[in-house]
C-alpha cells in the first residue's frame, strides 16, 4: 500500500510516499515479529518499445518492526511517473532469535504507484 491507497496502483502519490505491507507467516511461526526489512522500488519506463522495470532504489536490509507508514527515503521521484515496490522481511518468534537466526520471507508481489503532478 502507498500513501494510504490499498489497491494494486495508487494514483497521485506524493514525492515522500508511505508504504505498508502486511509482516508475512514465515516457517512455523504462527505470530511473526518484524525484525527487518528491504525495500526494491523500480522505475516502469518504455525502452525500445517495451516496458521495463529500471532499479531505482534499495533500502538494503533495514533494522526495524516498523511495517505500517514507512516513508519513501530514496532518490528523488519523478513527477507523474510509474514505479513498482516489493519488501522482503525477516521475522522471529516474539521474544525469539537474532536477526541472523532469522526466517527470511519471499519478497512481496509488487505493488505500482504513479506519482502526482508535484513540481521538483
Amino acid at each position: 500500500m502507498a500513501d494510504y491507497q490499498p489497491d494494486d496502483t495508487a494514483l497521485g502519490v506524493s514525492a515522500h510516499p508511505l508504504l505498508s505491507w502486511i509482516v508475512p507467516h514465515c516457517g512455523a511461526i504462527s505470530r511473526p515479529l518484524q525484525l527487518a526489512y528491504r525495500i526494491l522500488v523500480s522505475e516502469e519506463r518504455v525502452q525500445g518499445g517495451v516496458l521495463r522495470d529500471v532499479p531505482h532504489w534499495d533500502s538494503g536490509r533495514t533494522v526495524s518492526n516498523a511495517s505500517v507508514n514507512v516513508v519513501y527515503s530514496g532518490p528523488s521521484l519523478a513527477p507523474g511517473a510509474a514505479y513498482s515496490w516489493n519488501v522482503t522481511t525477516w521475522t522471529a518468534a516474539a521474544g525469539g532469535q537474532s536477526l541472523e537466526q532469522a526466517c527470511q520471507s519471499e519478497p512481496s508481489a509488487r505493488s505500482r504507484f504513479i506519482t502526482a503532478l508535484f513540481s521538483g
